[in-house]
């Protein structure tokens, strides 16, 4: 827990909006992203991480990801003065 390594999200999960049931499902696909890169890892040659990348970004468009984008990106620009995100977490660490 050092403020010099700071948290990449946004916020934690417990932090983040509740997802309209829509949205839960595109969520739900587009989490079988990482199943490509552990495929990358175990394979070797025979399936790269170009190709992970290619086939995340495939499966990312396909489900929907771009609405993901949506929701949060309106989310953050609405809630961005009051919602818990990651720098409030570390002065709340620091404390």
């Amino acid at each position: 827990m050092s403020p010099d390594v700071q948290y990449a999200p946004i916020t934690y999960s417990e932090h983040m909006p509740a997802l309209p049931e829509d949205l839960k499902v595109v969520n739900t696909n587009v989490s079988k992203i990482v199943d490509f890169y552990n495929k990358a890892i175990v394979s070797g040659s025979s399936y790269s991480v170009d190709q992970a990348f290619a086939d995340a970004k495939s499966l990312w468009q396909k489900s929907g990801g771009e609405k993901l984008e949506e929701f949060y990106a309106k989310w953050y620009d609405e809630n961005k003065d009051t919602a818990f995100l990651a720098k409030d977490m570390w002065k709340f660490i620091q404390k």
